[in-house]
């Protein structure tokens, strides 16, 4: 006998959530994405398919099998380990901002390959400065930055909130 796999109802409307299936064409492939979504709000965990290969924790990269991607998409949602798209649809308004900062601060730090007359580009220079300013970065330290800390700590700044409202303005971003 089958063990019954149970699924957690949604965290955020109390609906009943189930294992989903997208199916999408790749190179002349079909590949089969699964998730967990609830019917009633539409919250949703990542899609984990058997095509492409995952990084596992000792640094390789395997596929899943059938199983294994089932059940990963279910321990997420049953974990409130949700898509970023369900994240920030639930995120206070402080929460979305830090988060947007972050992501901005990750691709000027890193040198994420952007239009340099972006929104992204511009803004993302913009807050890492700052963060420089502050002495919250520092440029060839050799430190491993915890981006996340910064964007919490540079929030803070007024300069930094308009900054960032001023950005979600122009890429039409709800709050």
């Amino acid at each position: 006998m089958a063990k019954k796999i149970i699924i957690n109802p949604c965290p955020y409307c109390g609906g009943e959530a189930e294992l989903m299936t997208k199916t999408v064409n790749f190179c002349n492939d079909t590949v089969i994405n699964f998730y967990v979504e609830c019917l009633g709000c539409k919250a949703a965990t990542n899609k984990y398919n058997t095509y492409f290969g995952y990084l596992q924790p000792n640094m390789t990269i395997r596929r899943l099998t059938k199983k294994e991607a089932v059940q990963k998409t279910i321990n997420d949602w049953n974990n409130e380990i949700f898509s970023n798209q369900t994240r920030l649809l639930h995120m206070s308004d402080t929460e979305k901002a830090i988060w947007y900062i972050k992501k901005l601060l990750s691709m000027a730090w890193y040198g994420a390959m952007i239009s340099v007359d972006s929104p992204e580009y511009i803004t993302g220079w913009k807050l890492r400065k700052i963060a420089e300013e502050m002495e919250l970065l520092k440029l060839y330290s050799g430190i491993n930055y915890d981006l996340g800390e910064v964007a919490k700590k540079i929030f803070v700044n007024d300069h930094v909130k308009d900054i960032i409202s001023r950005y979600f303005e122009e890429k039409q971003i709800q709050m």
